[in-house]
């Protein structure tokens, strides 16, 4: 009986793996050698999205990912090799050129096996290569080093490897080990947060307070910081990425207030938790703002500054952009498709499903996701986790088990996050099934990944809503893998430019964590009443309403 054929592809693998990490884990200790295996990860897979690398697995503190694109293979290993040493770390690479299996949606065979003993013979800070992968490159982008013919482990002949030299400049050397010991000095871990017992009526204060992105502005002492001369009292603020500073005002719109619960509810004069006063996002080639109390959307062209002003009716509160549209949700159980090419809105009634909407994300394919309350005084009911379809309008609930409200959803890497009561959930949209829980005690507001996957980040507040701070989950494990105290109190939050970037309105100030270092840079100060913020398109994007 003949044996089924097995499938195959030619494509490029590449392996890496962290020099000396058994002693670096021992030397750093738990918690200080999590937070740099994060920042590894977080590095490396920042530089396989670069180069159209497709992550197989991950072992450890080793990658497995293969290529299209020989030549991109190479130059992404470079960029890893040097990426990395900002952490005081080295990594040696390994890359072959082969005919490999396929087995699901992982790759096996003689082929992988080559690569893997192919970076097992590296060094630190060496990229090798085999030579069926050298030989198919144009010598005038690459600069080979011949290291002659090696015996791989359980691969039957010899194989002769090259040491990559140069792709475009030389590759850099090994760090001295004075400088790679002080860079992994400054890794540091957060400071551990004492869990505390919180009592029923703590938990129901916590429902009722809802997610910091409604962007409560809560007392503390000591006076106001006076606005900006000349600042409107409604204004979209074009920062400098760089340097922090403030390039452009433009006046913008009124938002939609939270409406109150009651007289006289909240810890903050009665205002209702949800999506906030204003929501901001940069994509599609232009920076889109919320002006709810004006039934519209600003819509800014990032270079000339020009604004044009879109009506979108139900008061909208949200608005992000994805598979070449842009989508708001108003807080009448509206949600609105925009063509970026001409303005035109298409709305969608989803009052049934999601009688008032707080959050929306969407993914690769066009499929949207919206969290929602049920109303604004039924405090203690479930909130709905909806799936709309935009080319039918169907709207459909996500299976998710029973949980109050929520304010924040995100779609990282094919997979829904979710604030849910007091914890973060990674979601299948498939199934609804929870796949990994972080809980907390705080009170949680928005949500936000690095563009690789590697990480998540949710910003809260807590001791008595006076202490706010920015956590990082791992984007696979679900862990918390890191975190930093950023005032009283965090809203809105993004990322970009190599940090996560958090406004707080009771300061009005905006906080960075760079993601290489872990670090809380000098807070950028631009005025009470500092909400919504993007990154992207040549600058940071602020929001000011006073």
């Amino acid at each position: 009986m003949q044996r089924p054929r097995r499938e195959s592809v030619l494509t490029t693998v590449l392996f890496t793996d962290i020099v000396g990490s058994s002693e670096l884990a021992a030397e750093l200790g738990d918690r200080r050698w999590k937070v740099l295996l994060s920042r590894h990860h977080a590095l490396v897979r920042g530089e396989l999205r670069r180069f159209g690398g497709r992550e197989l697995d991950t072992a450890g503190d080793g990658f497995f990912a293969s290529f299209d694109n020989p030549g991109n293979a190479i130059r992404c290993a470079a960029s890893i090799v040097e990426a990395v040493q900002e952490l005081g770390i080295e990594v040696r690479t390994g890359l072959h050129l082969g005919q490999a299996e396929i087995l699901g949606r992982k790759l096996g065979g003689v082929a992988v096996h080559i690569g893997a003993r192919t970076m097992a013979r590296a060094g630190p800070a060496e990229v090798l290569v085999t030579g069926g992968l050298k030989d198919v490159l144009s010598p005038a982008d690459f600069t080979f080093e011949d290291q002659g013919s090696h015996v791989l482990k359980g691969v039957p002949g010899e194989w002769r490897l090259f040491r990559v030299a140069a792709v475009d400049r030389p590759l850099p050397r090994p760090l001295e080990p004075e400088v790679a010991a002080a860079r992994v000095a400054a890794v540091q871990a957060p400071p551990l947060w004492r869990r505390r017992y919180v009592p029923a009526i703590a938990a129901a204060a916590l429902v009722v307070a809802g997610a910091v992105t409604a962007a409560v502005v809560f007392a503390r002492e000591g006076p106001a910081k006076p606005a900006p001369a000349g600042l409107p009292p409604h204004a979209l603020l074009k920062l400098d990425p760089r340097t922090g500073r403030v390039e452009a005002v433009l006046a913008i719109g009124q938002p939609h207030p939270p409406p109150p619960f009651g007289p006289g509810a909240g810890p903050a004069g009665g205002r209702a938790p949800g999506p906030g006063p204003r929501s901001i996002f940069a994509g599609e080639g232009s920076i889109w703002v919320t002006n709810g109390g004006g039934d519209s959307v600003a819509r800014v062209d990032p270079v000339t500054l020009r604004l044009q002003t879109i009506h979108v009716g139900g008061r909208p509160d949200r608005v992000t952009v994805g598979h070449g549209d842009v989508w708001v949700i108003s807080s009448r159980g509206n949600l609105t498709r925009l063509d970026p090419g001409t303005n035109q809105p298409i709305s969608i009634d989803i009052s049934t499903s999601a009688p008032l909407p707080m959050g929306v994300a969407v993914d690769d394919r066009g499929v949207l996701y919206v969290t929602a309350m049920s109303c604004y005084t039924c405090q203690f009911l479930t909130a709905p986790l909806s799936k709309v379809n935009p080319s039918t309008g169907s709207v459909s609930a996500v299976p998710v088990p029973p949980y109050n409200r929520t304010s924040s959803v995100m779609v990282s890497d094919g997979f829904l996050w979710v604030t849910a009561n007091a914890e973060v959930w990674k979601v299948d949209p498939a199934t609804g099934k929870i796949l990994r829980r972080a809980a907390f005690e705080e009170l949680l507001g928005d949500l936000v990944a690095d563009p690789s996957g590697s990480s998540v980040w949710v910003s809260m507040v807590t001791s008595g809503n006076r202490i706010g701070r920015v956590v990082q989950i791992d984007g696979e494990t679900g862990r918390i893998i890191g975190g930093q105290p950023v005032g009283c109190c965090p809203g809105a939050i993004a990322i970009g430019e190599g940090y996560v970037w958090v406004t707080n309105s009771t300061a009005g100030t905006i906080e960075r964590i760079s993601l290489v270092t872990g670090d809380v840079a000098p807070p950028i100060d631009v005025g009470p009443g500092v909400n919504g913020i993007a990154v992207g398109l040549g600058g940071v994007w602020v929001t000011i309403d006073r």
